[in-house]
């Protein structure tokens, strides 16, 4: 029998050419990992697997598919030993009868490896002087006897790196590493060689582009003095200290390598000002209180000294205020400031009518990144009417703040904790005297649900008490007052407290909470549901057992590269008859805390 070579050669193309799975081009390729229990690692294995992403590209052939899955062995081993699997095997299994490309993986893990030696070997071209022996390991982030992961070990070599130049050794280098695995004791041994290079010492620092910044101001914000020993953390401190003044958009610290046989390291400061004078304004609204306007105009650079001059004017039917603010920054000492202030302030509310003049001058000390102290002397002029005890006042006061806060964000926060606690101890000067204490104590929390944090759970409590004087002789504006935006939302304006004759006379102490589900939908959409509950008293002591005013919301938040624009709807769940309204609207800019 002659078979003819064209016919010969399109029988070959057709069986080469025939899907090797029925519905290969409908179903997609499935993959399964035998012997693995942890979800966390199963997804691990899933996400780096190159068959796993091609999955819905069907092979063309039993060899193709093998060849990609065989392919993707290497990888998979790789992803074990970043889980300190160091002695995991992986067999593959192929379903060649199956109607749709199955493949599975048997996995034998095998244990997981402890590190059981963290050694650094000096191999410096000259003698070192670098401290070896001050080093703990837990200072690099690593603990013999735990599990050898590959990122903990590399993240000791940054951390030692780092480390090196906080003790003045700019130039130590990682010259290799061993990571050494141990097959009979199921163990991992790490070695670093490296070379400290010499000890260097902060040279002259020259600055440039600060045209119109005296560099006296400029050298208080930086962190060391020449003839210092080098140390990173100076150069980080003397960053964020340029960048805190607002004067700057930019500003770059450099230095270059010193010469042979030097160690003193000159030091370059580059700067580009920004500009220093702002002009803002915002708009915010309330059912009832109708539309209020915050305007301000700032100054960041008097006399060149980056002294700061800032004026604002807060705009609403029932309230009007003026304030003018001038700060001195390092005042006696770097991250200190002196503060004068002058308020004037005009208030018109259901519980009292008030005309003031107020002065203040404050020293605001920054301790750490997370806590700042104020503490100063205020004195307030006012006019009260339409109270329980109305008549002109004049006050001295020693204001007292402790403010802490780990919280990642001013406007928007989604993470971390903050307290603020604040003392004011009065003394009226006219006739009759009396002294009171005004304390406050706020505490905010926010806990991301969700790694993005797009659902975070937030929470606010504020607790005040005033002791001293009866409550007749304070005057009704220093009282406490609750209801609006930033507190018990959905209640009349400063309307919780004791009433008299179903006019509020404020109270001498204070107890809300909110408590609020912020929902992040997209880029620049948000949710969120909140409750509040607390209330105002006659007493000095917030009384637990008595009645709680409550409400619930709603909130949209619109998300700008300035802070999140609010707007809230609050129902009070207890609405006090010929005060409360159903509802009420809030639209500001920033989270409610």
């Amino acid at each position: 029998m002659k078979i003819s070579l064209p016919l010969f050669a399109l029988v070959t193309i057709c069986v080469f050419n025939t899907p090797m799975f029925s519905n290969a081009d409908d179903q997609p390729i499935e993959v399964k990992f035998n012997g693995i229990e942890d979800k966390n690692l199963l997804e691990a294995l899933h996400d780096c697997s190159q068959l796993e992403r091609l999955a819905n590209r069907g092979p063309t052939s039993p060899l193709a598919l093998k060849r990609r899955a065989e392919d993707d062995i290497d990888t998979l081993i790789k992803t074990l030993h970043e889980e300190a699997y160091y002695n995991a095997k992986i067999e593959l299994e192929m379903d060649s009868e199956a109607t749709a490309p199955n493949i599975s993986y048997i996995v034998d893990l095998g244990p997981q490896y402890p590190l059981e030696d963290f050694r650094i070997v000096d191999e410096s071209t000259e003698k070192s002087t670098f401290p070896f022996d001050s080093i703990c390991l837990e200072e690099l982030g690593v603990t013999l006897g735990a599990f050898a992961y590959p990122k903990t070990i590399f993240l000791a070599e940054e951390c030692l790196v780092n480390l090196a130049a906080t003790k003045g050794y700019p130039q130590f280098v990682i010259l290799r590493h061993e990571i050494i695995a141990d097959q009979k004791k199921k163990n991992i041994s790490v070695i670093l060689h490296v070379d400290s290079g010499p000890m260097t010492y902060f040279g002259p620092t020259t600055i440039s582009g600060h045209s119109s910044i005296n560099e006296e101001f400029l050298k208080n914000k930086i962190a060391w003095e020449e003839g210092d020993s080098f140390n990173l953390e100076d150069i980080s401190k003397t960053q964020a200290n340029l960048e805190r003044s607002g004067l700057f958009s930019s500003a770059t610290i450099s230095y270059q390598p010193p010469e042979p046989g030097e160690t003193s390291l000159p030091m370059e400061l580059q700067l580009i000002e920004a500009k220093h004078r702002t002009i803002a304004a915002g708009v915010s609204y309330t059912t009832q209180r109708g539309p209020g306007l915050l305007m301000e105009w700032e100054h960041r650079n008097v006399m060149g000294l980056g002294r700061r001059v800032n004026i604002q004017g807060n705009l609403w039917k029932d309230t009007q205020e003026v304030k003018v603010s001038y700060v001195l920054p390092d005042f006696g000492q770097l991250d200190q400031n002196l503060i004068w202030q002058a308020a004037l302030e005009h208030e018109h509310l259901d519980g009292y009518e008030e005309k003031s003049l107020s002065l203040i001058g404050l020293i605001d000390r920054k301790i750490s990144c997370q806590l700042k102290i104020s503490y100063g002397l205020g004195f307030k002029s006012m006019e009260i009417t339409g109270s329980d005890n109305d008549g002109s006042f004049n006050l001295l006061s020693v204001p007292l703040q402790l403010r802490w806060s780990t919280a990642n964000s001013l406007l928007d926060p989604t993470e971390g904790h903050s307290i603020n606690c604040k003392i004011a101890p009065t003394l009226a000067l006219t006739s009759p005297h009396f002294a009171y204490f005004p304390t406050t104590l706020t505490g905010m929390s926010y806990h991301p649900l969700t790694s993005d944090h797009r659902v975070v759970f937030a929470a606010k409590a504020t607790v005040g008490s005033i002791f001293g004087a009866s409550e007749k002789k304070i005057p009704a504006s220093e009282r406490f007052y609750a209801g609006g935006e930033n507190s018990l939302r959905g209640y009349r304006y400063q309307t919780v407290s004791p009433l008299r004759h179903d006019k509020p006379k404020g109270g001498q102490s204070l107890m809300t909470l909110s408590l609020e589900g912020r929902f992040r939908l997209s880029e620049k959409i948000g949710l969120v549901g909140f409750y509040d509950v607390g209330n105002v008293y006659e007493s000095s002591i917030p009384q637990f057992n008595h009645k709680q005013l409550q409400s619930v919301g709603v909130g949209l938040r619109y998300h700008t590269p300035i802070g999140p624009i609010r707007l809230d709807v609050a129902v009070p769940l207890n609405p006090r008859k010929g005060i409360d309204s159903k509802y009420q609207i809030y639209m500001s800019i920033g989270q409610s805390f």
